[in-house]
């Protein structure tokens, strides 16, 4: 008898037990605190994310393999984009802007907290454009087409220069952006038609060479 009312007692306490698990199951899944900690935890991401994406975009240390900055400074704009990270305001304005604008933000922001001067802000501003036009002039393989005789060195020079002057302009720049290399080209080669900086034939042999 006494054997029997422990097992209905060990049994009673294994059902009370699996019954309070799954009510604090549910009660943890329905829970605001754990639905604004899981929040917390998306934001502080999209905080890192959009942290690491500028510093990428600023290319630090290649800033400082180019003199432009020295390692002091580099050292003190990171630290910057640490304390701007624990800034709600400022991280809600630079996920509304696109790439471009961010980098002429967080430039902005730099001179006026004294951590570059003027002359920096633009010796970077420049550095990054001519980065932004090697890497359209790289896409191109303009030498190759010269050396394939699809265009002349005179012709080459002249898209240079046009590419140079395109990536200046944050429209242009935000366009290419989001684009593929593929539709990079292509948008490249049409502006160049439209621009009569080529013809459409070049445009149309430019086109054969490269794929």
């Amino acid at each position: 008898m006494k054997k029997s009312i422990r097992n209905i007692v060990v049994v009673g306490l294994t059902i009370s037990s699996l019954t309070f698990s799954s009510s604090f199951s549910v009660l943890a899944a329905s829970n605001p605190i754990t639905s604004i900690l899981s929040q917390a935890a998306q934001t502080a991401q999209n905080i890192q994310d959009q942290i690491k994406k500028i510093v990428t975009l600023l290319d630090i240390n290649n800033l400082v393999l180019k003199g432009i900055i020295n390692q002091n400074t580099a050292t003190a704009i990171t630290a910057y984009m640490t304390k701007i990270a624990t800034q709600k305001a400022e991280i809600d304005k630079l996920i509304s802007m696109t790439d471009s604008q961010k980098i002429t933000y967080i430039i902005g922001k730099l001179v006026s907290n004294k951590i570059i001067t003027q002359d920096q802000a633009t010796a970077i501003a420049t550095a990054l454009s001519q980065n932004n036009t090697s890497d359209v002039i790289g896409k191109l393989c303009l030498s190759t087409l010269v050396s394939k005789g699809v265009i002349t060195q005179k012709t080459s020079d002249a898209i240079t220069v046009y590419v140079a002057k395109m990536v200046t302009q944050k429209a242009e720049i935000d366009k290419l952006k989001s684009m593929t290399d593929t539709q990079k080209i292509t948008y490249i080669i049409g502006k160049l038609v439209s621009d009569k900086i080529i013809t459409q034939s070049q445009a149309t042999a430019i086109a054969t060479a490269l794929k």
